[in-house]
């Protein structure tokens, strides 16, 4: 009917003016993720450098103590010399030796420093690369919500646009919707049937056994009442064996016996015993 019809343009008009406004919200997200992973990336970039620097500080510093440490070294031997001749006395030399040690300390901690100092350079550039790898998924995923966004903006205007055609055409519209009921009908029909045919392919045997025989193939045609395979029943289980001669007397029907297989160990009843020996084995069938 035209209420109908009417109904349909605006519900497909408020369907796409809600999807237009979901997409423009999920590209102004696309921007702001991607301009939030490149200031973090940025903001690592520099935390690299600055630890970059400051390693190179503690080498020079360490470079530094060396050198002083090389001249009070020198220094403290020359007066170890001037010593050994009387020319200083002992104190003189007592305190050029501790400004060495001392000299030898600064050295180990400026070295220190520098070990330090390339940690915190290895942290950074790890935690740059964590920050790159986090902006990248969460720049991938805004993009593809775009995308998604984007199809049903896509979709929602051809609904608006079938909802204005089927508005204009009202006798059309329920023409196509009666012959697409119709067609579910029948597609719905040939599904019942399928299954009740795929219900046939089912072979049932009339009883537990083992598949002894295949009479026909896969493909083979099969007649109505013939036979397919051929099953032997597994219960009961007969089995001959033979005994001693000297044991018949202890075995007769309704006997116990146990049969031990590789993998399996079963109970049985003894059913019949052949009184007629074997006279080249001495054995009876039971």
């Amino acid at each position: 009917t035209s209420v109908q019809a009417n109904t349909g343009v605006e519900q497909a008009s408020a369907a796409l003016a809600s999807a237009k406004a979901e997409e423009a919200q999920s590209a102004r997200t696309v921007e702001a993720t991607d301009s939030a992973g490149r200031a973090q990336i940025t903001d690592a970039d520099a935390k690299i450098a600055q630890a970059k620097l400051a390693e190179a500080n503690a080498r020079a510093d360490a470079d530094a103590a060396k050198v002083t440490l090389t001249n009070a070294i020198a220094e403290r031997d020359r007066n170890e010399r001037l010593l050994e001749k009387g020319f200083i006395s002992q104190q003189v030399v007592d305190n050029l030796r501790t400004r060495a040690k001392v000299q030898e300390g600064s050295v180990t901690t400026a070295e220190g420093r520098i070990s330090v100092a390339q940690a915190a350079v290895a942290s950074s550039i790890a935690q740059r690369d964590a920050v790159k790898n986090q902006a990248t998924v969460a720049n991938r995923r805004a993009i593809a919500d775009l995308a998604t966004v984007k199809a049903r903006r896509v979709q929602a205007e051809a609904s608006l646009k079938l909802a204005r055609a089927n508005r204009a055409q009202p006798e059309a519209y329920q023409r196509n919707l009666a012959a697409l009921a119709a067609s579910v009908q029948a597609t719905q029909a040939l599904v019942e049937q399928a299954q009740g045919r795929l219900g046939e392919t089912t072979l049932t045997a009339p009883t537990d056994g083992f598949v002894t025989r295949r009479i026909l193939d896969e493909g083979s045609v099969a007649a109505a009442g013939g036979t397919i395979l051929e099953i032997s029943k597994i219960d009961p289980v007969f089995v001959s064996i033979r005994v001693p001669v000297e044991n018949g007397p202890r075995i007769g029907p309704g006997t116990q016996a146990t049969l031990s297989f590789p993998n399996k160990t079963v109970q049985g009843v003894v059913a019949e015993v052949n009184p007629a020996a074997d006279p080249s084995s001495r054995q009876l069938i039971v």
